[in-house]
Order: structure tokens, then C-alpha cells, then sequence
């Protein structure tokens, strides 16, 4: 080998230890985009209940209408609402009660908006638990599945969290007094919940209400401070906020002291939504829209690492929430 060609050889040798090193240092900094698996079913240990669109086979169409389904462990699915219901029709925001055996949803009926619902696993027994007029949004069971938080908008439009107690019907407004609340996840020890609130419409900031009062969770990511959230879920060791953040669609947890924001999803190609906890809190479920291939999928995000596991479901063309059991 001439001395040219050993100096060449040196040359590229160097530029190659110095881009396997720069991959190494991006994949340990979290700056590349993590690598998305497919299975048929990765909540195989646990049935999953969502709210979704099937695709219109014979039309080659969406159906458009979203009802409430019950994904089997064995990857199979079961519909147990319909849109064509003479009550309620359709359903949306559906979620398991701590004990596994109820569903509450949201229903729309022509008279009254929309109700909040609640069936048996198998989709019987429907009946309509809220009274009050008004669209009904998230649902969210208390830790003893005596109670159920949800966002209602009246007719005047402006939004409140009301407190239902299943046990005699009466619903109560437990926050008001804001431009825009949402998204109402109680804590798991049933001493208060978390809720957003944007008092322009436009930033969603993260709220505590707690021993009859609200605070802020003044959450920072770096220097910055964090009001973009969407969709926050409590953890159920009540130690932690999962989330989605409006300004790139990923998926994120914060400690409840607003400190430790993680990023857990880094598929800049794909819009995450509606996340929820698995039981141990080792990982979380959410809805994935990947822009790239125009399809929906339910997505495993692990709560250790950066790893997102998409389960390959050709029927639903749009998902809703799907949900776990959370206790």
C-alpha cells in the first residue's frame, strides 16, 4: 500500500469512527427519531376498549360514525354500540370502570346532546347516567367507581366539570369560572384531579383542584415553560401526568410537581392522541395517526424508554381514546 493510499484509508477509517460515534451520541441524546415496531397485538395480557371508525369495505369509504369497541386479547374486536341506536347513537370517549366491568361513554341523543353512558362489558344494560343538558366530553371514573368527572358545555356555551355520583344520580359543578376547562382525570386517591384550562382559547395550561381549590402545575421543559398540553391522564401510583403536546403531536409524562417532562415518543412523521396508563404504569396507550402512510393505529408507548409499538388493525380508520383499566 503506497503512502497516499495509507493516508486515504487513515482519512476515511477516522471519518467513519467519527459518524458512528455522532449516531451513538444522538440515539444516547434522544435526537433520532425512534424506530417504530408493528405486532398484531401488543396488549395481549389486556383487552382494550376504543372508540373508532371502521372503514366502509363495500363503499370504499369511512362510515364516518364513531361506536364503542372492545379489542380482545387475541386481537379481535367486538362493536357494542350502534349508530343506528334509537337513543344514543354512536359512541365516543369511552373508558373502564376501575374494576373492569363497566363502560361509561358518551352517546348523542337528537333531544337532549349528548349523555354520559354507562353499559355492561358486553355492551348490555345502556343506560343514561348524566341528566343534565348539554355535549359531555371525557369521562373519568373515580378510583372506587363511585363517581365520574366529565367536561359538559350548556347552552350557553360555556364549558364547566361536572361531578356525578352513580349511586343517587346528583351532579354537581365542581370547576367553573374559566374561559375554557377540559379533560377532567381524577387522582387516584379520589382527593382531587387535574383538569386544563385556557384563558385565551389557545394555551392549554395544566390545573390541580384539590381540597376545594385550583393551582397551576407550573411545568418547565428546560427554560421554557410548558402550555400546549392536550389529553393529560393521571398515573395511576399518582405520581405522574401523561400528555400530549399541541406544538409537535408527541408524547410526553411530568412528574405532578410539574418537574422531569420526558419525551417518550419521537415519530415526528405521526400525530399522537388521548393517552391512558396500562395498570402497572409501565406503559401507555395511545391513538397514532401517521401522516406518512394515512392510517390509524393503537399505539404501546413504553414509560422507560423510547419505544412505541403500533398494533396493526386494518378495520378502524379512525380511533378515539382507547383505554386500559386503570387500577
Amino acid at each position: 500500500m503506497t503512502i497516499k493510499n495509507r493516508l486515504l484509508y487513515s482519512v476515511i477509517t477516522i471519518l467513519v469512527l467519527l459518524l458512528v460515534a455522532a449516531g451513538y451520541y444522538l440515539v444516547k441524546g434522544g435526537k433520532v427519531t425512534n424506530p417504530l415496531q408493528t405486532q398484531t397485538n401488543p396488549f395481549s395480557t389486556t383487552n382494550i376498549i376504543l372508540s373508532a371508525t371502521q372503514a366502509n369495505v363495500s363503499k370504499g369509504s369511512n362510515s364516518g360514525s364513531f361506536d364503542v369497541y372492545q379489542v380482545m386479547t387475541d386481537g379481535s374486536n367486538k362493536k357494542l354500540t350502534s349508530s343506528d341506536d334509537a337513543n344514543f347513537k354512536g359512541g365516543t370517549n369511552a373508558t373502564l370502570s376501575p374494576d373492569g366491568q363497566k363502560i361509561a361513554y358518551v352517546g348523542v341523543n337528537s333531544a337532549t346532546g349528548s349523555q354520559i353512558i354507562e353499559m355492561n362489558l358486553d355492551g348490555s344494560g345502556k343506560t343514561a347516567v348524566s341528566k343534565v343538558l348539554g355535549f359531555k366530553f371525557m369521562p373519568s371514573w373515580s378510583k372506587d367507581g363511585k363517581m365520574i368527572l366529565y367536561q359538559n358545555a350548556g347552552a350557553d356555551g360555556k364549558p364547566v366539570i361536572m361531578q356525578l355520583t352513580l349511586a343517587n344520580g346528583t351532579e354537581m359543578v365542581a370547576v367553573n369560572g374559566y374561559a375554557n376547562i377540559s379533560n377532567p382525570s381524577w387522582l387516584p386517591d379520589g382527593s382531587g384531579f387535574i383538569f386544563l384550562q385556557s384563558p385565551d382559547n389557545k394555551a392549554q395550561h395544566l390545573m390541580l383542584h384539590q381540597n376545594g381549590k385550583d393551582s397551576e402545575v407550573m411545568v418547565k421543559n428546560g427554560d421554557a415553560q410548558v402550555t400546549d398540553f392536550l389529553t393529560p391522564a393521571m398515573s395511576p401510583d399518582g405520581k405522574s401526568v401523561a400528555f400530549i403536546r399541541a406544538s409537535d403531536n408527541q408524547v410526553y409524562t411530568v412528574s405532578l410537581d410539574g418537574k422531569n417532562v420526558k419525551l417518550l415518543s419521537r415519530a415526528t412523521h405521526s400525530i399522537f392522541g388521548c393517552v391512558n396508563w396500562s395498570p402497572d404504569n409501565k406503559y401507555l396507550v395511545a391513538a397514532e395517526y401517521d401522516r406518512g402512510d394515512n392510517k390509524s393505529y393503537v399505539s404501546k408507548v413504553d414509560t422507560s424508554n423510547v419505544n412505541v409499538t403500533r398494533w396493526v388493525e386494518s378495520g378502524f380508520s379512525s380511533i378515539n381514546c382507547p383505554r386500559v383499566a386503570r387500577y
